[in-house]
C-alpha cells in the first residue's frame, strides 16, 4: 500500500475520487442484477403447448426456458402415459404439480436446481434427509468406454440439491456423503448413472456415451455461444475472457479483431475503418502476445503513408494484425489477462490464443458460407466465401480437417488531415501579432497548422487461407495431431492527394505593416484561446497535387505437431512449430506542382479539420500544373521462428497441491527488414545536369472524385488536376531523357536473430480455506533472451531539387554488429475462490516481460525530405517489466448471464521510449533531431472492468429470446520519464465500453445490435514539433440478423458502422494545451459497410 501511495502521490485525491466512483457504479450494477435475478428465481413462467409430451421432454423445455438445472433418472420415469401440456406464461410451480400429478413423483426446488424423486411412503419426511448417519468420505475415479479419465463429471448428492463436486483432469473425485446415499454422475454427451455408496469408500465409474444426449444439447447460435464463453471463463484459474463459434466456422464478426473489441478491457485500432492490431487494458498492440493454438502468431504488415512528411515506413515488429488471418477457421479465443508459469512470456497486456477446430471435437460436419459485401459510401467491396469439412472414422480415432476462406474487399477512405502545429517562430518568423489594431501585440506564440493534406484513398484487399488438421489416437491415451494455416492477402490501393503549406511562410495577406515593437498589424488574424490561428489568409508555399500506388502481400505460414500422453497420473506434453511471415510493399509516386510557386489560400480551422482553399479557383486546373518529384520504395519483411517446448505434469493431490507441472521450451527468431529506395531521376542523364519538368497535360492526369468527404467538406475537389496511370508518367519522364534507379538502402535494412531458452516449476492448488473451497496456480519462469542485431550505414550526401531533399549514397557499407544478453525471473500466483457454485473471487499476481520491437533494436531512418525525423535503433535495449496485480469478482447468474468487476494495477519499469537530440551531425549531414529508443524509468496502469450479461428468460413468451451484454472498462495510467516530467499513457483511453442487446429464439432466428465506445486517447506522446497527437473518442454501431430457413441452411445480413463514425486526431501540448480539441489533425470517413449472404451446415 505505501508503494501504491508513492505512484499516486501526484494526484491522489483524483484517483480517489475514481475509485469511490467505480466502485458506486459496480456497487449499482450489482444490486440490478440481484434484483433481475431474484425475478428469475421467483417469476418463472413456462410457455409449452403441446399433446401427448413426455415428461422427459417436458423436463428439457423447464430446462431451456428458466435455466434451472433438473436432475432425475429416466428410470423413474416407469409410467408410458403421456400429458397433454397446456401452459401460457404458466408459473413454474404450478406446471411441476400439474405435470407430476399422480406420477408417484415429488420435487424440490434450491439453488437454480430441481430435484426429481419418488414420494416418500412416510407423509412429512422431507426428502432433503437422506439418511441420519454420518458421513464418510468415498474418493474415486470416472473413465469413458475406453478407459480414458474423463475431466468435469458432476457427482451429486440425491436428494441433497446442490451438494456435490466435479472430477479433476485425471477423472478423480472426493466428497462426503452418508454411507448408504446414492451418487448421481452426469456430464454432457454420456449416460447418466446412479450408484449406491453402501459403505464402499473408493468407487470406479465408467460412461458410456450417449450420442443423442450431446447433439440435443450443443446448442449453437449467440445464446449458445455465450455459455460457452462463460464456461471456459468460469473454469479457468487465470483472468480470462473467451469468445466461441456461434456455429462450425462463424464468429460473431467476420473481423477477427472486431470480434475481441467485445471483450472486456480490450481496444482496436483501425486501419481505413476496419479493425486490425488490438490492445488489452490499455497497452498497445507491442504488448499483446498472439498466438495459435498456444504458439507464437508472426506478421509482416508492410505500409507506407505518402502523406505523412514525405513518406513514413510502418511495419510490425512483434505486434499480430489480425486482419491477415479469416475468421472462419477460428473455434474460439481466449484472452488471458493475468500470466502463469507455465505460459509464453511477451505480453505485459495479455495473450491473445486463437483455437483452431479439430475433426475429433467437431465430428463428422460440413459447412459452407458465402457473403457479398456492398458500402453507401464508396464503391461494391466484394465478396467473401468459406468451406469447412471435418471427417473422423467410426472409431472416433482418426480425423481430418480442412477450412480454405477467400475474400475481396473494396475499402474507400476520404480524409483531411494536417501535419502538426507550431509557432511561427519555429521557422524564423516573428510570431507576435496585432489583430485589433492596438498599435502593439496582443497575441504571440501563436500556433499555424504547418499544412493541409486532403486524401482520397481506394484500396481493394484480397485474402486466401487454407487451415487444416489431422488428429490421431494412437491408444486410450495417447493423441498426436498435425495443424497448419496459411494466409495470403494481396493489397492494391491508390490514392489522390492536395497538399497545402498553411504557415506564413510566403506573407501575411492582408497585413497592413509592422508596429514599433516588430509586431505584425494583421487584422485578418483570427486566433483561439488555445492560441490557435483558426481563421486567416497567406501565399501557400509550393502546394502540390499527388498521386500514390501501393502494392503490398502479407504471407503467413503457420505449422505444429503435438503428442500427449496420460499414463499412472502422469502426463506428457511436447509440441514443436515452425512460423514465418513475409511481407512486401512496392510504392510508386508521382507529384504536380503549380507553375507560380505561391498560391495565395483561405485557411480555417474548425472542431474537425483543417480547411485550405485557393482564393483563386483555377490555382489546380491542368495548365497551371507541371511534374516535380516522383518517389519508389520498396519495402520486404521476413519473420521467422523455430520453436519446442515439453511440459510434464503429476497428479498428486497432496495437501493444497493437485499437481506440479513443470517444463522447457526453446524459440529460434529471426526478422529482416529490406529496403530499396530509387525514383525516375529528373536530371537529364547527358550529363548537362538539366532538369526535366512536364506539363501536367503533356502526361496521363484525371480529376478528383467529386463526393470528397460525401460532400462534407468546403473544397471542390474535383476541381483539382491530379496525376494518373503513374507508370506512363514514368514512361514520359524517361523518353524526355530522366534515369530510373532503384538502390539497395543500406541504413534503413537491419537484421535481428533473437534465442531464447526457458524453463518453469508450476504448482496448481485445489484445497479449502475455512469452508471455502479454492483452486489456482503457482510458479516460476526463467527465460533467457540473447539477440543478435546487424544494422548497415553507408554514408549519403543531400541534393536539394526545388526544395526538395534528394539522397545519393556514396562510399562504402559499415557492418555495425551489437548483441545483448538478459535473465528474467517471472513469478505467478493465480487463485479462485468459490464462494458458492456460481460466485467467485479471485486474486492474482505476476511479473511480466515485453521484448522490444525488432525496429527498436535496429535499423536507421532518416527523412531526408525536411531533415525533421530522423531515429536509429538501440541493440542494448533491455525489456519493458511489469509487475501485475489483480483482484476480481464473479457472479454466473441463471440461464447464462454473469455480473462481474476486476481491478487491475500494473507497475511498468524500463519502459522504452524515444529520447531526442536536437542539431546533430550525422555523416557529415546536419539535421535538426535525432532520437533513439532507451530504457525509460516506468509507470503504471490502474483500472477497472465490469461486466453485466444476461439472458432476459423470466420474460413472457417470444421475449424470452432477448438478452444484453455490457461491459465497462475505466483505466488511467501515468509515464515517469527519466527527464522527471510525467506524460501521459500512450494508448489509455480512460474508458470503454462494449454492449449489445441480442434475439436468439434457439437459433431460428437470431439478431444483435452492438454498440462499441472509446474514449480519446494519446496516440504518440511527440511529434515533430515536440506535441502530443491525441485520438478522438470514437462509437460504431453494428448489426446482424439471421433466419433458419431450414435446418442446417440460413440466411443472414449485416451491417457495420451504421451511425457512420468518424475517425479524428487532434493536437495539443503541454507547453500550449488544447486538449478542447481545438487542433484538429485528421478527419477520416470510411462509410457504412452491408453484406447478406447465406450459410448451410451439415
Amino acid at each position: 500500500m505505501y508503494k501504491l501511495y508513492i505512484e499516486f502521490r501526484y494526484d491522489q485525491s483524483s484517483y480517489i475520487r475514481k475509485i469511490a466512483n467505480v466502485m458506486k457504479l459496480t456497487v449499482l450494477m450489482i444490486c440490478v442484477a440481484i434484483i433481475q435475478v431474484r425475478a428469475t428465481g421467483f417469476g418463472q413462467t413456462i410457455t409449452l403447448v403441446q399433446k401427448d409430451i413426455s415428461l422427459n421432454s417436458v423436463f428439457r423445455v423447464i430446462n431451456k426456458q428458466t435455466g434451472y438445472n433438473i436432475l432425475w433418472s429416466p428410470s423413474q420415469l416407469t409410467s408410458k402415459k403421456q400429458i397433454n401440456a397446456n401452459f401460457k406464461s404458466t408459473p413454474l410451480v404450478e406446471v411441476l404439480d400439474k405435470c407430476l400429478a399422480n406420477s408417484g413423483l415429488s420435487y424440490t426446488i434450491d439453488n437454480k436446481t430441481i430435484v426429481v424423486s419418488p414420494k416418500l411412503a412416510l407423509e412429512g419426511v422431507t426428502k432433503r434427509v437422506v439418511s441420519a448417519s454420518v458421513d464418510i468420505t468415498i474418493t474415486g475415479k470416472v473413465t469413458n468406454g475406453k478407459g480414458e479419465p474423463l475431466e468435469d463429471v458432476s457427482v451429486m448428492l440425491k436428494g441433497a440439491a446442490g451438494k456435490g463436486t466435479k472430477t479433476t483432469k485425471d477423472g478423480s473425485f472426493s466428497i462426503n456423503a452418508p454411507k448408504n446415499a446414492v451418487l448421481v454422475f452426469s456430464l454432457i454427451g454420456y449416460q447418466r448413472i446412479e450408484i449406491a455408496i453402501d459403505n464402499r469408500t473408493f468407487i470406479e465409474i465408467k460412461m458410456e456415451e450417449n450420442t443423442a444426449q450431446l447433439s440435443e444439447f450443443v446448442v449453437n447460435g449467440i445464446s449458445g455461444a455465450q455459455k460457452r464463453s462463460l464456461n471456459i471463463k468460469k473454469a479457468s484459474n487465470q483472468f480470462l475472457d473467451a469468445i466461441t463459434a456461434e456455429d462450425a466456422g462463424k464468429l460473431p464478426d467476420k473481423n477477427i479483431a472486431e470480434a475481441l473489441q467485445r471483450v472486456p478491457g480490450i481496444a482496436i485500432q483501425r486501419n481505413r475503418g476496419e479493425g486490425d492490431f488490438v490492445s488489452i487494458r490499455g497497452l498497445g498492440p507491442q504488448f499483446v502476445a498472439g498466438s495459435i493454438n498456444g504458439r507464437t502468431l508472426v506478421s509482416a504488415t508492410e505500409s507506407f503513408n505518402s502523406t505523412i512528411s514525405g513518406g513514413a515506413q510502418s511495419s510490425t515488429g512483434r505486434e499480430t494484425n489480425y486482419d491477415v488471418l479469416p475468421s472462419e477457421i477460428i473455434q474460439s479465443i481466449e484472452v488471458y489477462k493475468t500470466g502463469a508459469a507455465e505460459q509464453t512470456e511477451g505480453g505485459i497486456g495479455g495473450v491473445v490464443d486463437i483455437k483452431t477446430a479439430k475433426p475429433l471435437t467437431m465430428g463428422n460436419k460440413y459447412a459452407f458460407s458465402y457473403r457479398e459485401q456492398d458500402r453507401i459510401f464508396g464503391s461494391k467491396l466484394g465478396g467473401d466465401f468459406s468451406a469447412i469439412g471435418s471427417w473422423v472414422n467410426k472409431a472416433n480415432t482418426l480425423g481430418g480437417l480442412l477450412n480454405v476462406a477467400y475474400s475481396e474487399r473494396q475499402i474507400r477512405e476520404d480524409k483531411a488531415e494536417g501535419f502538426g502545429y507550431a509557432p511561427e517562430g519555429l521557422f524564423g518568423g516573428r510570431n507576435t501579432f496585432d489583430n485589433n489594431g492596438g498599435g502593439k501585440a496582443n497575441v504571440s506564440n501563436v500556433y499555424f497548422p504547418f499544412s493541409s493534406n486532403l486524401e482520397s484513398f481506394n484500396e481493394k484487399r484480397k485474402r486466401l487461407s487454407l487451415n487444416g488438421a489431422l488428429q490421431w489416437k494412437l491408444d486410450p491415451k495417447t493423441t498426436m495431431s498435425l495443424d497448419f494455416l496459411y494466409s495470403r492477402r494481396n493489397l492494391f490501393s491508390s490514392s489522390t492527394q492536395i497538399i497545402f503549406t498553411a504557415q506564413p511562410f510566403g506573407g501575411y495577406i492582408g497585413s497592413t505593416g509592422t508596429n514599433s515593437d516588430g509586431s505584425v498589424q494583421w487584422p485578418g488574424l483570427q486566433v483561439s484561446p488555445s492560441n490557435t490561428a483558426t481563421n486567416y489568409a497567406v501565399n501557400s508555399g509550393g502546394p502540390a497535387s499527388v498521386a500514390d500506388d501501393q502494392r503490398s502481400l502479407d504471407n503467413i505460414y503457420n505449422t505444429g505437431y503435438h503428442i500427449t500422453h496420460n499414463s499412472n497420473g502422469w502426463k506428457l506434453d511436447f509440441d514443436a512449430a515452425y512460423a514465418k511471415a513475409d511481407g512486401s510493399m512496392h510504392d510508386r509516386g508521382v507529384v504536380f506542382v503549380t507553375n507560380n510557386p505561391s498560391t495565395p489560400v483561405n485557411v480555417n480551422v474548425n472542431r474537425n479539420y483543417i480547411s485550405v482553399i485557393p482564393i483563386h479557383s483555377n490555382a489546380f486546373s491542368v495548365d497551371s500544373l507541371h511534374t516535380r518529384n516522383n518517389g519508389i520504395t520498396n519495402r520486404s519483411n521476413r519473420d521467422r521462428e523455430y520453436s519446442s517446448k515439453a511440459d510434464v505434469e503429476k497428479q498428486i493431490e497432496n495437501f493444497f497441491i493437485s499437481s506440479i507441472k513443470f517444463g522447457v521450451r526453446y524459440s529460434n527468431r529471426e526478422k529482416n527488414i529490406s529496403e530499396y529506395n530509387g525514383s525516375v531521376n529528373q536530371t537529364k542523364s547527358d550529363g548537362t545536369g538539366t532538369q526535366i519538368s512536364l506539363p501536367a497535360s503533356s502526361v496521363p492526369h484525371a480529376q478528383g472524385i467529386s463526393n470528397f468527404l460525401n460532400g462534407d467538406f468546403p473544397l471542390n475537389y474535383s476541381n483539382i488536376t491530379f496525376p494518373t496511370n503513374i507508370e506512363g508518367i514514368y514512361s514520359k519522364l524517361i523518353q524526355a531523357g530522366a534515369v530510373e534507379t532503384n538502390i539497395y538502402n543500406p541504413n534503413q535494412s537491419f537484421d535481428v536473430h533473437e534465442k531464447t531458452m526457458g524453463g518453469y516449476f508450476q504448482a496448481n492448488l485445489k484445497g479449502t480455506l475455512g469452508d471455502i473451497p479454492f483452486t489456482g496456480n503457482a510458479g516460476l519462469r526463467v527465460v533467457n533472451t540473447h539477440s543478435d542485431v546487424t544494422s548497415f550505414v553507408q554514408s549519403f550526401t543531400v541534393k536539394f531539387v526545388n526544395g526538395i531533399g534528394i539522397p545519393e549514397l556514396t562510399g562504402g557499407t559499415t557492418k555495425i554488429n551489437s548483441s545483448s544478453s538478459y535473465t528474467n525471473l517471472l513469478p505467478s500466483i493465480n487463485l479462485k475462490f468459490a464462494m458458492s457454485d456460481n460466485t467467485f473471487f479471485r486474486m492474482a499476481y505476476s511479473k511480466s516481460l515485453t521484448r522490444p520491437l525488432f525496429s527498436d533494436l535496429g535499423g536507421l531512418s532518416v527523412n531526408f525530405t525536411n531533415l525533421f525525423v530522423n531515429k536509429y535503433g538501440n541493440a542494448k535495449l533491455k525489456p519493458y517489466k511489469s509487475s501485475n496485480y489483480d483482484i476480481g469478482f464473479e457472479w454466473y447468474t441463471a440461464g447464462g448471464g454473469i455480473v462481474s468487476t476486476n481491478f487491475f494495477y500494473k507497475d511498468l519499469s524500463s519502459f522504452i521510449t524515444n529520447e531526442t537530440t536536437n542539431n546533430v551531425d550525422f555523416l557529415g549531414v546536419q539535421y535538426r533531431s535525432f532520437s533513439q529508443p532507451q530504457n525509460q524509468a516506468g509507470g503504471n496502469i490502474l483500472g477497472n472492468e465490469i461486466t453485466f450479461q444476461q439472458p432476459l428468460k423470466f420474460l413472457p413468451g417470444f421475449l424470452q429470446g432477448l438478452g444484453f451484454i455490457a461491459n465497462f472498462t475505466f483505466s488511467d495510467g501515468k509515464l515517469n520519464l527519466n527527464n522527471g516530467k510525467p506524460s501521459a499513457f500512450p494508448g489509455i483511453s480512460r474508458f470503454s465500453l462494449n454492449s449489445a442487446i441480442y434475439y436468439d429464439n434457439g437459433g431460428k432466428l437470431q439478431a444483435r445490435l452492438a454498440y462499441t465506445y472509446r474514449d480519446k486517447y494519446l496516440l504518440m506522446p511527440s511529434d515533430v514539433f515536440g506535441q502530443e497527437i491525441w485520438q478522438n473518442n470514437y462509437g460504431q454501431l453494428d448489426g446482424s440478423i439471421s433466419y433458419n430457413i431450414k435446418k442446417g441452411f440460413t440466411i443472414f445480413a449485416d451491417a457495420a458502422n451504421i451511425n457512420n463514425g468518424i475517425d479524428k486526431t487532434f493536437s495539443s501540448s503541454t507547453a500550449s494545451p488544447a486538449y478542447d480539441k481545438s487542433r484538429p489533425l485528421a478527419y477520416g470517413m470510411t462509410g457504412v459497410r452491408l453484406a447478406a449472404g447465406v450459410r448451410a451446415v451439415f
